[in-house]
């Protein structure tokens, strides 16, 4: 007994195949965009908020590290050689007779700010006269200006 199995097309009903017409894609492609509109932004603003908190917390870290520093040698780096005291003993300046051989951050290694920089140190601080100013330069790049994020505000 050889059954033949009915081609299976042939019973599905017209309407049932046809696909979407342009007007329908059309109509999900605006509201695709609209959506994206709306949300895309407040993402972006997130995660700009997100690399400013995290050049907060490195600054917090570098404060701490310099405060060590201080601890072991009873001054803050000068502006030359600024940060680096904290990863090779100062070759210019005041000499640090306590200097950790260690140095003062992990893995010997300067953070870069979130947006790929280096931080800024100036020592005695225009703002902190009594110890430092220690500060990223922020999304764009450029030091001094209103999107800078800084341990003295």
């Amino acid at each position: 007994m050889d059954r033949k199995i009915p081609n299976r097309h042939k019973f599905i009903h017209r309407d049932k195949l046809r696909g979407l017409t342009l007007v329908e894609v059309l109509a999900v492609l605006v509201i695709v965009a609209i959506v994206g509109g709306l949300v895309g932004p407040a993402i972006f603003n997130q995660i700009s908020k997100g690399k400013s908190n995290a050049a907060r917390a490195q600054i917090s870290n570098l404060e701490k590290s310099l405060d060590t520093f201080y601890l072991d040698c009873g001054f803050y780096p000068a502006t030359e050689p600024g940060l680096n005291a904290l990863v090779t003993p100062p070759d210019v300046g005041r000499q640090c007779a306590g200097y950790d051989s260690r140095g003062y951050v992990k893995d010997r290694k300067l953070p870069k700010d979130p947006w790929g920089l280096d931080f800024f140190y100036v020592s005695p601080g225009e703002n902190r006269p009594d110890s430092f100013d220690l500060f990223s330069a922020g999304p764009d790049g450029q030091p001094y200006t209103e999107d800078d994020v800084n341990n003295w505000r």
